[in-house]
């Protein structure tokens, strides 16, 4: 079998894994790996997560980006699997099976010229 970057009706993406069902997990481990080579850190997982932000906060926020964004780009995916502009006027209308892209270029003001 063989894992790709795309599947469905987007059609075959890219080969980007294979993987051979027929093998046991314990044969495809490096044999040469030690058990705390194999331990993988899940605290993350299980940490609390930080609050929601207030609808206040969330329209603050809005405005300061809102001040820096200088360009706002959007795509469509076509059935060609290419992405083309989006029309202005559809900006912000989302339909389901469409996949979009919304590219924003925000100002970056430095204040520190010494390096």
């Amino acid at each position: 079998a063989v894992v790709s970057t795309q599947s469905g009706h987007y059609g075959r993406g890219d080969d980007v894994l294979a993987v051979d069902y027929t093998r046991a997990a314990d044969k495809v481990i490096a044999p040469s790996a030690t058990k705390e080579e194999l331990k993988v850190d899940l605290t993350a997982l299980f940490t609390k997560r930080e609050p929601p932000f207030s609808p206040e906060e969330c329209q603050e926020y809005s405005e300061q980006w809102n001040e820096e964004l200088e360009k706002l780009n959007c795509f469509v995916m076509e059935g060609n699997n290419r992405y083309v502009p989006l029309p202005v006027e559809e900006q912000g209308h989302f339909y389901t099976e469409n996949c979009y892209i919304v590219l924003c270029t925000y100002l970056v003001f430095i204040t520190d010229f010494t390096d």
